[in-house]
């Protein structure tokens, strides 16, 4: 979760945590259930992300399914989907608001942060280490969490000789061959 006074994301790099752990481990640490007025907080604070999505774990249901779609045809559901800058987390987070279970944000990554050594897992929010044809791929490309993405990818390739077969996956060796050489 996320409020417009504090970001999650400003620990010191010496840190093992974020300020997100300052925050929010006080009230909800890992494994526990996140109180209800915090996840309320989406349906009148729009600049609140909610659960962030990258940190979901859900068990498929129909009826979960069901609800969220007939949310979307209500009046007031639609009237607050409109403002949102995160739709599909912040609705799910208020449509589900006191059923939910916190997950260290260590474990959804941002740009590697604070470090990769202390991270239980990374997420890729806008371009994708895949996604070489951007003008920001070079940039990005140097960074910790690109770097290790290129290294995993790097040892599927090599291990996995069919792979060379598809255009796609080849060209993406070909542009990470050559960054490593600059």
């Amino acid at each position: 979760m996320e409020d417009k006074n504090k970001s999650y994301s400003n620990a010191s790099a010496a840190s093992d945590k974020w300020s997100w752990h300052s925050h929010y481990e006080p009230i909800c640490p890992h494994g526990m259930h996140i109180p209800k007025e915090m996840t309320d907080r989406v349906a009148y604070d729009t600049s609140n992300m909610g659960v962030n999505a990258g940190l979901w774990v859900l068990e498929p249901s129909k009826q979960n399914y069901d609800h969220f779609v007939a949310a979307l045809h209500t009046h007031d559901i639609m009237c607050l989907v409109k403002n949102f800058p995160w739709p599909e987390m912040q609705l799910a987070t208020l449509l589900w608001s006191g059923r939910w279970t916190n997950i260290d944000i260590r474990y959804c990554s941002i740009g590697g942060y604070p470090r990769l050594d202390v991270l239980y897992g990374i997420h890729f929010a806008g371009l994708k280490p895949w996604q070489i044809k951007r003008r920001s791929a070079m940039h990005y490309a140097k960074y910790s969490d690109f770097i290790l993405w290129q290294q995993y990818f790097a040892g599927l390739y090599w291990s996995t000789p069919s792979l060379h077969e598809y255009p796609m996956l080849k060209r993406l060796w070909q542009f990470y061959s050559k960054i490593k050489k600059k």
